[in-house]
């Protein structure tokens, strides 16, 4: 589904823990309420190496792309899979985006591009500053983008 510039999106980052169900039907209701869009993305890490057999598939298949580019795709769209399903059940628009590295700095990357007025993660995905601060306080986002974060436990 195609975004129009003008419209608010909502970034939200889930992998394959249960807490992003939470994160995305949250996520969704806000969406609703609000009047906006959803830009779901999950982060899968580099590998050094991937599986023969894939390889050979891609080879095989002849497709255009190189086998670690359909391998990465085939890793995040099988994540998202799942989240896309609520997200069209409760009629929300969304994009996604499968991304290829540390997580932290492909949703810090990502959020500068699409600028979202409002970030979705789950308490899990948070870090704290402080071993210290994490007893003592409510966990502090680890990410450092430019809007809210909404933190779904």
């Amino acid at each position: 589904m195609v975004l129009s510039k003008d419209e608010r999106v909502i970034l939200v980052y889930v992998d394959e823990s249960k807490e992003s169900r939470k994160v995305v039907e949250a996520a969704a209701q806000i969406a609703k309420e609000e009047g906006a869009s959803v830009a779901l993305v999950t982060v899968v890490r580099r590998r050094s190496r991937i599986p023969d057999d894939f390889v050979r598939f891609v080879e095989m298949e002849r497709f255009p792309d190189p086998p670690l580019y359909l391998y990465y795709n085939y890793l995040g769209e099988s994540i998202l899979a799942p989240y896309k399903e609520i997200l069209e059940r409760a009629g929300v628009p969304y994009e996604v985006y499968v991304e290829v590295g540390d997580v932290r700095e492909r949703v810090e990357a990502l959020a500068r591009v699409l600028r979202p007025y409002r970030v979705v993660i789950s308490l899990g995905s948070v870090k704290t500053r402080s071993p210290l601060l994490s007893l003592l306080l409510k966990p502090l986002p680890g990410i450092n983008v430019d809007c809210p974060i909404t933190i779904i436990p």
